[in-house]
């Protein structure tokens, strides 16, 4: 398709500043300069037909054709499109056929004493100087287009854009709204409207949210979530732009998180109940046997029972915190690394002291920083020394390090034991909850929450862990984490 200019003069290469290279072809006329930027066409006869190599007027340029009564084609052999930015005048009728297309301009002027016609088509000589109903065919695939056509196109090009936008809006299921620069209410849909019951273009969308919230809201600093009555909303803005980039108002979306919030009560309420209602019967258990230990005729059945209790508190208390770091929000402090390692250290003493099991702790005296939740990352150290506690054998010892890697922008922290060592199978996957596994042949089996809440309390943080074999045998944990600058 032949490229076509709307609405403005043409460009240098396109717009000659007069028609070039006029021969008359049927007919009697004559080709005249008429002055500066003018050329004059006189017309003896009544019809006369012109071939142009091409036909544009620039801004400030004027063709005349004085034709009498009669009619003149002009038609275009070159490569070029017409392009009328200037005036073409006719006491007569003109027709203007070029197959590369033909543009008036917003400056282009028009003015004939008869009938203006301009076309991509053809017509044959004989067909026009026969007279009658001109028969133009063979028409291009250029365009003939008048600042009146395109404005008429853009008006109707805008009302179409319009719509599609206000359809699009209207078929998203969550209530969506648009404003302008000045929190003005362009366009919003139904499920919006529903919201206040009454109509919004033109309100201020700060306001509206603010009367549906009964919560002022500022248009500077909206806030994340929205309470409606008992719905809750997530609140979503973002910048409309234009074809340029500019920024010429908001897109606004209310993401509606009821069901997730009621979920998430919900959620709530079952840990609630491990952690309380599971927790107090097992620990009332394991009071009773303490308190009637002496009067219990089989002491081993009764060391079972209280064994199994811990356990069953234990697993309650694993899930509850593995479920809880998994879906509360994550809020940082500044710690030193240090400090967390050596109170998981001091957590566990007492139990390692049992079983003369050694914990020795390297790089504490020197600060470690990042950010972290504290009592996350401690839980988590605990879980892992935990393990190397029990796994290690009676003598041995649990080595804790921790360093600041890598030009200081890690943090880095290996925990080693002495132990059976984990299989093959177990340390390809060592996060895997509920997998019930044993560390090495005839050791006690292990539910896998602990290991599973240090995986999850570690990508929390942003950080990466590994599992490998110790040397000459053992488990080796690596933790590391991103270091505050």
């Amino acid at each position: 398709m032949s490229a076509v200019a709307f609405g403005c003069s043409a460009s240098a290469a396109l717009a000659q500043t007069l028609p070039t290279g006029g021969q008359v072809q049927a007919g009697t006329a004559t080709i005249a300069s008429g002055g500066a930027g003018k050329l004059q066409v006189s017309q003896a006869s009544g019809k006369a037909i012109i071939d142009w190599q091409s036909f544009s007027i620039g801004a400030g340029g004027e063709v005349r054709i004085d034709n009498g009564a009669g009619a003149t084609l002009n038609r275009v052999t070159g490569q070029s499109l017409s392009a009328i930015d200037g005036v073409l005048s006719a006491t007569g009728s003109v027709y203007l056929l070029n197959p590369n297309g033909v543009v008036i301009g917003k400056s282009g002027v028009v003015n004939t004493g008869g009938n203006f016609l301009a076309s991509t088509g053809r017509i044959s000589n004989e067909e026009f100087l026969a007279g009658g109903t001109l028969n133009i065919g063979n028409m291009s695939s250029a365009k003939v287009v008048s600042q009146t056509v395109r404005l008429r196109e853009s008006i109707a090009m805008m009302r179409d854009l319009r719509r599609l936008v206000s359809d699009t809006i209207e078929s998203v299921a969550d209530p969506l709204l648009v404003t302008d620069l000045d929190d003005a209410i362009v366009l919003a849909n139904r499920p919006t409207a529903a919201l206040s019951g009454k109509p919004l273009v033109g309100l201020r969308a700060a306001a509206l949210l603010g009367e549906i919230s009964g919560v002022p809201v500022s248009p500077d600093a909206l806030p994340d979530e929205l309470n409606v009555g008992e719905r809750v909303f997530s609140l979503r803005r973002s910048p409309l732009r234009d074809s340029n980039g500019a920024q010429r108002g908001w897109i606004l979306q209310l993401l509606e998180l009821t069901a997730v919030r009621a979920a998430e009560n919900e959620r709530e309420a079952a840990l609630q109940f491990l952690s309380h209602d599971m927790r107090s019967p097992q620990s009332s258990i394991i009071s009773l046997l303490e308190q009637y230990r002496d009067a219990i005729d089989h002491p081993d059945l009764a060391d079972r029972i209280t064994g199994l209790a811990w356990r069953t508190l234990t697993l309650a208390d694993n899930f509850v915190q593995l479920a809880r770091v998994e879906a509360a929000a994550f809020n940082p402090e500044e710690i030193d690394f240090g400090e967390v390692l050596t109170e998981a250290a001091d957590d566990l003493w007492s139990q390692a002291s049992k079983r003369d099991v050694r914990i020795a702790l390297d790089g504490i005296d020197q600060p470690h920083y990042l950010l972290a939740e504290r009592d996350t990352l401690r839980r988590a150290l605990v879980n892992l020394i935990d393990n190397a506690v029990k796994f290690s054998p009676e003598g041995g010892a649990v080595r804790c390090t921790v360093a600041t890697v890598d030009d200081g922008r890690f943090v880095e922290c290996v925990i080693a034991d002495e132990g059976p060592g984990m299989s093959a199978e177990r340390r390809a996957n060592p996060f895997r909850r509920y997998g019930a596994h044993q560390a090495a042949p005839g050791s006690r089996y292990s539910v896998g929450l602990g290991l599973a809440y240090v995986g999850a309390a570690v990508a929390r943080h942003g950080g990466e862990i590994t599992c490998a074999p110790n040397t000459p045998h053992g488990t080796r944990f690596t933790l590391r984490f991103p270091a505050l600058a």
